[in-house]
């Protein structure tokens, strides 16, 4: 008989398979993090935000999602960081040309 479990079966909250989820996609997901974010401390950053996630949301994810899981995390991360890009470019555009103006009319 057969004692161990297939890896499908446990669930991702289980200390041995969270571990193992890490060891098998974490340097993928750094890799396309690093791609995004030209930046390795923000994937660093993001890596630890994806699996502090998963691992709050471990009884809601199957084992067989994970990868995709933490992908999606992943490029919200991207997209959030660059919504907050454009709006910091917005807001520092808007400053300048309101000075600009001040100027001129003083």
């Amino acid at each position: 008989m057969n004692s161990t479990k297939s890896f499908t079966s446990q669930s991702i909250c289980e200390e041995f398979t969270f571990n193992t989820t890490f060891n098998k996609h974490s340097k993928a997901i750094f890799n396309f993090l690093v791609f995004n974010y030209h930046d390795k401390q923000l994937a660093e950053d993001a890596v630890q935000e994806a699996y502090i996630t998963l691992w709050k949301n471990c009884s809601k994810v199957p084992v067989e999602k994970a990868k995709s899981y933490l992908y999606t995390i992943a490029k919200n991360k991207i997209i959030d960081a660059f919504r907050n890009k454009q709006t910091i470019q917005k807001h520092a555009n808007t400053s300048a040309s309101n000075t600009v103006e001040q100027e001129t009319i003083n």
